[in-house]
């Protein structure tokens, strides 16, 4: 019995550490892909979340060029930048690192399609992401030289 609600609980535990993470995928294969299971279109120009009690928990960064950065978030404010060709991407949390809104300088109606639910694609196909900035609480984090294929990942606690 005691192995039994031992097992129940580690379920549990699981179960919920799962359910409480919606990433942000930023993936900078050619083309440009935004994944998130929880989008919120705000207008033509802003993603928002149906994500509101979750926290950033970590970011990742990954390029072919080096190894993965990861950046441990505790309740603070998350500002990613980054250029894909003329576009510029942008994704910010409230101070307390909830609320995620992701902003672009084109246009989704113009500049991307729907893929699925959860994945916006760009037009483009033939740029690259550059100049990637990541802040914790306004205080840009070393990320390090990136190149070839990149792919940012915000998790929530």
């Amino acid at each position: 019995m005691r192995m039994l609600k031992l097992m129940a609980l580690l379920t549990l535990t699981l179960a919920v550490g799962v359910a409480a993470d919606h990433p942000i995928t930023v993936s900078g294969g050619s083309p440009l892909r935004l994944v998130h299971d929880n989008w919120n279109p705000m207008d033509d120009h802003t993603l928002g979340s149906k994500v509101h009690t979750n926290t950033v928990g970590q970011v990742q960064v990954t390029s072919d060029g080096s190894k993965p950065v990861t950046i441990g978030f505790n309740g603070q404010q998350l500002e990613i930048n980054l250029t894909y060709g003329s576009l510029q991407v942008n994704i910010i949390t409230n101070k307390k690192g909830h609320d995620p809104v992701l902003k672009i300088t084109g246009s989704f109606h113009n500049d991307f399609h729907r893929v699925d639910a959860n994945t916006f694609e760009s037009n483009v196909s033939d740029a690259s992401i550059q100049g990637v900035t990541v802040a914790k609480a306004g205080v840009a984090q070393n990320i390090g030289p990136l190149s070839g294929h990149i792919v940012i990942a915000v998790s929530y606690k």
